[in-house]
């Protein structure tokens, strides 16, 4: 928690981030648009299982993981809003548009799409699960449901990627396209729904904690720049999730 931060109360700190109220906002939001996010990804990929035997029993698989992570989720959020007066703002705007896609979008796009969300979620599982040791360890049942989550999402990486490429949807321009959409997407909805929350807790205004969730991320420069290299990776020819994770990597 930053020295202007007014007391927060323990009920409220449900997430372990060394206290950090922006941090926790930030993961807390996460967890609220899971829920709409998974079932976005379980549909897009079981409409489209392939008769290949290995990757359709994979495909299988990644369903199966979505669907627990969705549950999960649903339960946390239901803990959460013990502590909020409302649902953050952004997150019905998000809700509508993940419908919107899977009704308006071709199933190849709805899957290009897929494969640059568990591209993106891919890379954040990677660095969330390399956090420091010595993060607070406070709130053990919160922090089971994100470091499950996460090493779910690198295990099962390449399902929708490999995917795109037996159906014929993996050109790097669809994919260009996808990531932009998904990258875009998650920073608007994070943006709008991490201060919210943020203002639930400390009882600042909206631009006050906006200020703060960005001042977040930019003492974050260089892991920033860093995060922007390996999602472009997703647009050049010759990439493969497997790359997310190499052998010297403690994942």
């Amino acid at each position: 928690m930053s020295a202007v931060d007014p007391p927060v109360p323990a009920s409220r700190t449900r997430v372990p981030c060394n206290t950090d109220s922006a941090a926790t906002s930030v993961l807390e939001t996460v967890s609220f648009v899971t829920p709409a996010l998974e079932l976005f990804l379980v549909q897009s990929v079981a409409e489209q299982l392939p008769a290949r035997v290995d990757l359709r029993e994979r495909c299988r698989d990644f369903v199966r993981d979505e669907s627990k992570h969705r549950r999960m989720h649903m339960l946390l959020n239901a803990r959460l809003m013990e502590a909020l007066a409302a649902a953050p703002r952004g997150l019905a705007r998000a809700e509508w548009v993940l419908e919107r896609a899977k009704d308006r979008l071709s199933p190849q796009n709805r899957l290009r799409l897929v494969a640059a969300f568990e591209h993106l979620t891919g890379i954040l599982s990677k660095r969330y699960l390399m956090r420091p040791a010595s993060w607070d360890r406070s709130g053990e049942s919160v922090q089971a449901v994100f470091d499950l989550h996460a090493r779910d999402e690198l295990e099962h990486r390449a399902v929708a990627f490999d995917l795109c490429v037996e159906i014929g949807a993996a050109d790097r321009f669809g994919r260009s396209l996808a990531l932009l959409a998904a990258v875009t997407g998650a920073a608007l909805y994070v943006g709008v729904a991490a201060p919210s929350i943020l203002c639930e807790k400390t009882g600042r205004g909206f631009l006050s904690c906006l200020f703060q969730v960005l001042r977040l991320a930019g003492s974050r420069i260089r892991e920033a720049r860093s995060l922007s290299g390996e999602l472009m990776q997703f647009a050049r020819a010759g990439f493969h999730p497997r790359s997310l994770v190499q052998e010297t990597d403690p994942t």
